[in-house]
């Protein structure tokens, strides 16, 4: 067949989503990858590639053989972890993520049944949903623990497989943190926000104004877009300056937060003694600026 000596097909979600005859007739001449956001997701194959051309005639075993490498650079590609299971639910085949996911190699996660892979909470609900694939021939995605502490989550979707049934498994653990982080961070934000002498600011990492709120520029009499752009260190006593720029520059090298006292330079010449918090604010686990809170000291 053509589509054994093509090279393999791109398109998008969406794309696949709006045309979707038209990429099923391209997938008879080559597998067809989807992506989301630019990463491999799924492939779209003809029924004789995925089932390896059985047929030993006219050269069917270079068929297959192209055939399982097709399919084997498929799964290669995708950042799902995949496993398949023989119809007694052992371990049949696994790609490179789900190895990394279970962190044995694939001749050591041979055979192993369901239960050996998940943890037991999870073992039911996995198997039952495994078994669903088989028996019936369904498409079932739901979402499970994957390690016995809890604190792997991954969605699943369970697939009849020739021979057995697939499962492929996505961590959502980092998604699932960074979820809790902003819910932790917009309670902390609306438990803060009846405290009228605190005041808000995050700075880049030149010690500048990113953002602030009302209240911080209100302690200094100025008005928030007034702000932007200006160091911190600008609306500071000047005798205060080198200090609270070396603790600035302290918090972006270590990540630690620090607390320090300064002296506000407010609008109509006065001056307001405040009493600042540092954090740092983390992009890909390096520093992308801080947040510094200011009270009446």
């Amino acid at each position: 067949m053509k589509s054994l000596n093509s090279e393999p097909l791109s398109v998008t979600a969406g794309e696949i989503s709006r045309n979707f005859g038209h990429w099923q007739d391209r997938a008879l001449e080559a597998p067809v990858i989807v992506t989301h956001h630019g990463r491999p997701r799924v492939a779209v194959v003809s029924a004789g590639l995925f089932f390896g051309l059985t047929d030993d005639g006219g050269g069917g075993r270079e068929a297959r053989e192209r055939s399982e490498t097709a399919l084997a650079a498929v799964l290669g590609a995708m950042s799902e972890a995949f496993v398949a299971f023989d119809e007694h639910l052992r371990v049949a085949a696994v790609n490179h993520p789900f190895e990394a996911l279970a962190g044995l190699g694939a001749g050591q996660l041979a055979g192993l049944s369901c239960a050996d892979l998940f943890p037991a909470p999870c073992q039911a609900l996995i198997g039952e949903q495994l078994l669903r694939a088989l028996k019936a021939g369904e498409v079932v995605e739901f979402e499970a623990n994957a390690s016995p502490d809890g604190a792997r989550r991954c969605s699943m979707r369970a697939f009849p497989y020739p021979g057995g049934a697939a499962l492929l498994l996505l961590n959502r653990s980092e998604e699932r943190d960074l979820r809790r982080r902003f819910e932790a961070a917009e309670a902390f934000r609306t438990a803060t926000s009846n405290l009228h002498d605190l005041g808000a600011a995050r700075l880049n990492v030149r010690g500048a104004f990113a953002e602030l709120d009302e209240r911080f520029a209100a302690m200094t009499g100025f008005k928030v877009e007034e702000l932007i752009d200006y160091r911190l260190t600008d609306v500071v006593r000047p005798a205060e300056r080198h200090a609270l720029s070396a603790q600035i520059e302290s918090v972006l090298r270590t990540n630690a937060p620090a607390v320090t006292l300064a002296t506000l330079l407010v609008k109509n010449g006065g001056e307001r003694s405040v009493e600042l918090s540092l954090a740092p604010v983390l992009e890909d686990y390096a520093p992308a600026g801080l947040i510094a809170a200011a009270r009446a000291a």
